[in-house]
């Protein structure tokens, strides 16, 4: 008889940690993109004395929120205020259910005048998903774009946006480097 749970297969392999390591699965590959480095060690060195570039474009969703009452929904889904929420600026999100219990938190976008980003995990994502379809919010539209490793094998991982970090002391003298010279805004800490 096979295992009927987790812990089931666990108790019979005898060992979870051998059987985790020989697995038989397959490498898998997060965020899609194997890694890009030779290993732990020179990572953290490079991040603390030089630079790195991190491609962030794969591990979170993409929700895009259009419409005059976007910020409605926003607004009466997070604990933080909108009050103040230019465009071409970001906040956190931290959406919470209506006792006050935290679901999760990203990064909201005001790109133009009521379009909105949330980019983050999936369960804010989920959150803002379903309490747009359901909460009466006439005038909106949402677009979900899931994170890679969400989407199913064979099926082509293309972003609407693709994002990248460089990070480290020499991060801005790379910036500079990258946009032929000295910036107007390169006195600024980064």
């Amino acid at each position: 008889m096979a295992a009927a749970t987790l812990q089931q297969v666990l108790d019979a392999s005898g060992n979870p940690v051998e059987l985790l390591r020989n697995s038989q699965i397959g490498s898998y590959i997060y965020p899609v993109v194997p890694a890009d480095f030779q290993n732990w060690i020179k990572e953290q060195r490079a991040w603390r004395e030089t630079s790195v570039l991190y491609d962030q474009s794969h591990h979170m969703d993409n929700l895009f929120l259009r419409g005059s009452d976007a910020i409605r929904l926003i607004s009466d889904t997070a604990i933080n205020s909108t009050a103040v929420f230019p465009v071409d600026k970001a906040k956190q999100y931290v959406p919470t259910t209506a006792s006050g219990h935290v679901i999760g938190d990203g990064i909201l976008f005001h790109e133009a005048e009521d379009e909105y980003v949330y980019v983050g995990r999936s369960p804010a994502a989920n959150w803002l998903l379903f309490h747009g379809e359901t909460g009466g919010y006439a005038n909106l539209d949402i677009e979900v774009d899931r994170r890679s490793p969400s989407r199913p094998y064979g099926h082509a991982v293309s972003r609407r946006y693709y994002r990248f970090q460089i990070q480290g002391p020499t991060a801005w003298q790379v910036i500079e480097k990258l946009n032929g010279g000295r910036s107007s805004s390169s006195s600024s800490s980064t």
